[in-house]
Order: structure tokens, then C-alpha cells, then sequence
């Protein structure tokens, strides 16, 4: 059988909701640390509430691992029944299914999982309970599965959307000041510091300048001259001043070029104008 790890899958909730998921979605989820944070929490809240009534039976050193195992078959289950759904959907006209189809069939492995393991660790005084404790699973794990798709899921989504929306902006460090590589226009090295212009504003610091161009790659800039970094947005024209070659910024700044450098800096303005 095939998976079609990219179908997404249409469901409905407990509660008449519709959201969609698929196995290739299902494993981004799980990638997010919200849904890492979100399953920490439930993770002691199992523990805390102990449903289960495991604690004074069994040692805390025996329970931790359990919830764990059992929490881990539950997702891999969810995957499991997910891949299946989006298999079937290729194969049978369904465009709706039941959400907590998804939770009983997951339910299922998991919950076996977790009577196996507590009849193997107390040898055999607690046995199998699965009616009705599998119906107050079945109600837990319902519960916790809303609140992630209508409110966790939502929050990731918004933060991936707002990410995507607003990229961050790019630092360089002068000195010990971080500055906004967007508002660099060109720096200047003499002895043992760099004079920075910006946009609108001038900055002095105790820096070498091959620190801060190794911050830097070809599109932000370049170095006409060993002494001056001129960023790429400023830069305007390459003329020649009798022997010497000279740089000349959008602002009416003109840099000097080192001989060496000429062709180097000819080769970047062809390439960006």
C-alpha cells in the first residue's frame, strides 16, 4: 500500500468543527516546540491526575516511562490512522471524516500498551481494565485533541504566518553594537577604529573592519579598498580621477579604489546595474 503522505484530509470534531490534517502536516506539528510544550504539559497532568490510579502501586521510577510509552504509541498511532485516511480517500468518494474515529482507533494500540506494561510491572495486580477506563481515555484524549487543533494549532499557524510576514532583520556586530545591516551605507578603518555611516546617523567604534565585512556577503557589499566596506544599495558609479579610480555613492560620497581592486569592483556594478 501507498501512502499519500501529502492528501490532507478533511475531518469534523466532537463538536461539529471542521479542520484538516495530513501525515506530512501531523509531522510538522510534532516538529514545533508549541506542540512539544503543549505535550509536556499533558504529560504531567497524566501524571498528576493518575486516572489510572497507579500511584501507591507503582514505583514513580515505573510511571514516568510508562506515560511515555504510552503517549508515544498514541501519536505514532495518530499517523498510522491518519496515512491510512489519506490512502482511502484516493480510493473511496469520502470528503468528510470523523474526527474521533481517530482517537478510538489510536486509542486502541495505546491503551494496551499501557495495560500490558502495568500488569507486567505489578505481576499481574493490576490487570486488564479496559471497560470502562477505555471510555474515560476515549473522553481525556478527546478533550486534549480539541484544544490542540482549535487553539494550539491555530497559535502555530499564526506564528509561521506572522514569521513568514515579518522576516527578520539582519545584524552586524561593530564593537559590541549590534546594527542593522539594511541601514549600513559605507565604513571607513583608520588605526584602530571604524567610522560607520548610516542612514542618518554617524557611529565611531574600537573594531576592525575585517570583523565586520566577515559578517557580510557579496550582496550586502564590498571593499573597494582595504580601509572602506561600501554597502551594496549605495553604491552608484566607478569613474577614474586622473591615475586613480573612484567609487561614488548615491549620497555624493566618492570612495577611493584600490589599483588591484579595479576589475573586481568594474565586474560587481556590471552584475548589480
Amino acid at each position: 500500500m501507498t501512502l499519500k503522505h501529502t492528501t490532507t484530509v478533511h475531518f469534523f470534531d466532537i463538536l461539529g468543527g471542521r479542520f484538516t490534517l495530513g501525515p506530512q502536516e501531523y509531522l510538522g506539528l510534532l516538529r514545533s516546540k508549541t506542540t512539544q510544550t503543549y505535550l509536556a504539559v499533558v504529560y504531567v497532568l497524566l501524571l498528576v491526575t493518575d486516572a489510572p490510579g497507579l500511584l501507591g502501586t507503582l514505583s514513580i521510577v515505573l510511571i514516568l516511562p510508562l506515560w511515555v510509552v504510552v503517549m508515544g504509541t498514541f501519536m505514532a498511532s495518530v499517523w498510522m490512522v491518519v496515512a491510512a485516511m489519506a490512502y482511502l480517500q484516493t480510493r473511496v468518494p469520502v470528503q468528510l471524516w470523523p474526527g474521533p474515529a481517530i482517537v478510538v482507533l489510536a486509542l486502541t494500540p495505546s491503551v494496551l500498551a499501557g495495560e500490558t506494561l502495568t500488569y507486567l510491572f505489578t505481576d499481574g495486580a493490576l490487570g486488564f481494565d479496559l471497560f470502562p477506563r477505555v471510555l474515560f481515555y476515549w473522553l481525556i484524549a478527546e478533550m486534549f485533541g480539541l484544544i490542540f487543533f482549535r487553539y494550539v494549532r491555530t497559535h502555530i499557524e499564526n506564528a509561521g504566518a506572522s514569521a513568514d510576514a515579518q522576516p527578520s532583520e539582519r545584524h552586524v556586530v561593530i564593537g559590541a553594537e549590534p546594527v542593522e545591516l539594511s541601514r549600513l551605507r559605507h565604513i571607513e578603518a583608520r588605526a584602530h577604529h571604524v567610522y560607520v555611516t548610516l542612514d542618518g546617523e554617524n557611529l565611531t567604534q574600537r573594531a576592525r573592519l575585517s570583523d565586520i565585512v566577515a559578517q557580510t556577503g557579496p550582496e550586502d557589499g564590498l571593499q573597494p579598498h582595504r580601509s572602506w566596506w561600501v554597502a551594496a544599495h549605495a553604491a552608484k558609479s566607478l569613474t577614474r580621477d586622473g591615475a586613480r579610480h573612484v567609487l561614488h555613492l548615491d549620497d555624493g560620497t566618492q570612495i577611493p579604489v584600490a589599483r588591484s581592486r579595479v576589475n573586481d569592483v568594474r565586474a560587481w556594478l556590471d552584475r548589480r546595474i
